[in-house]
């Protein structure tokens, strides 16, 4: 009897070890994550309280840095301060509108699986100053700083291809099933990737865009986050690593709508193969993003 037991336990701890693997899946060749640019007000830049009458110079400074995997050129980023009225702080509008010095680098997973930080910079407005005098003890001016920048994601999934799709009865992989799909750290993922067989020599596939970014706002690549309907929630789709490749959902330009965060595209491929073995496919997702931070300042009337 105890010998059975044993038997069952060893049996039974094999069968846990396996379920474990097969939960582990393949590795994330990402970081990951669903943040492109992080923006974050300096401390004490604005300050808290300044004063009327030209009497207190301030910065204005704006921590920004790439969390995601995608490089950004610093033409492609615009940080504007909203908020403030230019004049009564003694700037123009075209002051108030920066781009950063340097391109921002993504971060980036190395070989070993260890991670490197992206860039890290800064966004300043110097020598601003509220030059009227106020009525009253104080008043209190909110502090906008808007971003828009282009991003990009990059995702990866293998699909099955097989000498007879039909029967599916390889040993090296399905041909009708949930595939594992892995997103680069972005606001845009791909979430899910099902593929089955439509054919002896045909595969469909199919796989959702979410947005995933907390409070990102996106637009079609190249608008400047213009706040119009027909820019807004577009995603240009790229699908690369099969030949003859055909999705549904995309218009004539390869871009999508995102209708309440999500998109699903259904794709075909023709296949004709003489062994069975997995493919890589790569889903490109190119798109501007528009992100803010928000502070107060309060100024102080000076006699």
């Amino acid at each position: 009897m105890k010998k059975i037991i044993l038997v069952a336990l060893v049996v039974l701890a094999l069968a846990l070890v396996g379920c474990q693997q097969e939960e582990e899946g393949k590795e994330n060749p990402f970081l990951g994550g669903t943040t492109g640019l992080r923006m974050s007000f300096v401390q004490d830049a604005p300050p808290a309280e300044v004063f009327d009458n030209d009497n207190y110079p301030f910065e204005i400074a704006i921590q920004v840095e790439n969390v995601g995997e995608t490089d950004v050129a610093k033409e492609d980023i615009e940080v504007k301060i909203k908020g403030l009225d230019p004049e009564e702080f003694g700037k123009t509008g075209s002051d108030f509108t920066k781009s950063p010095l340097e391109d921002l680098m993504g971060a980036s997973k190395d070989s070993a699986g260890n991670k490197i930080d992206g860039t890290l910079t800064e966004v300043t407005i110097s020598d601003v100053s509220y030059e009227d005098e106020i009525v009253g003890a104080s008043i209190e001016r909110p502090i906008v700083a808007a971003v828009c920048y282009e991003y990009a994601t990059k995702a990866t999934g293998d699909l099955c291809i097989l000498e007879d799709l039909l029967a599916d009865s390889s040993g090296v992989c399905s041909a009708n099933e949930i595939k594992e799909v892995f997103s680069s750290g972005a606001p845009i993922q791909v979430t899910a990737l099902t593929q089955r067989a439509a054919g002896e020599e045909k595969i469909e596939f199919d796989f959702t865009i979410s947005n995933l970014g907390s409070v990102s706002k996106i637009y079609k690549e190249g608008s400047e986050c213009e706040a119009t309907r027909s820019l807004e929630n577009k995603v240009k789709v790229e699908v690369t690593g099969l030949d003859a490749v055909t999705c549904l959902g995309m218009d004539n330009d390869g871009y999508v709508t995102l209708i309440n965060n999500q998109k699903s595209v259904k794709c075909t491929a023709d296949i004709d193969a003489e062994t069975d073995y997995e493919k890589a496919i790569t889903i490109d997702l190119m798109y501007a993003v528009s992100d803010d931070v928000t502070t107060e300042i309060l100024v102080k009337h000076t006699e």
